[in-house]
């Protein structure tokens, strides 16, 4: 971080050293196109608010439908369980196909 303190040729050596590490090409990878194109466009807080609230409804879609994957395996767990259970098989046998715990086997006997 630079100080105001700091003269210009303290900041292009600092720039030059992050350059040389790599730094700057790193963080340039992890822009979105509208964070790059920033200096090119017309950029304030609230095209900002508006491009930070896009990215965070996207992400909370995407874990959204993880999450919601990740119920669907479980629900069909419980399905493969319920009907073995139906079927007489023993809870240990049931915990092996199922890969459920017995907890949660011995809820669906319920």
């Amino acid at each position: 971080m630079f100080n105001r303190g700091d003269s210009s040729i303290q900041k292009t050596a600092a720039l030059q050293e992050c350059k040389k590490a790599g730094y700057l090409a790193e963080f340039r990878e992890n822009l979105s196109m509208e964070e790059m194109n920033m200096p090119a466009n017309e950029w304030d807080m609230d095209t900002a608010f508006e491009v930070w609230k896009e990215e965070g409804m996207e992400r909370g879609i995407e874990m959204g439908m993880e999450m919601g994957i990740e119920r669907g395996r479980n629900e069909g767990k419980e399905e493969t369980a319920r009907n073995a259970l139906a079927k007489g098989l023993p809870l240990e046998r049931i915990r092996e196909i199922t890969g459920l715990d017995m907890e949660a086997i011995k809820r669906l006997t319920v």
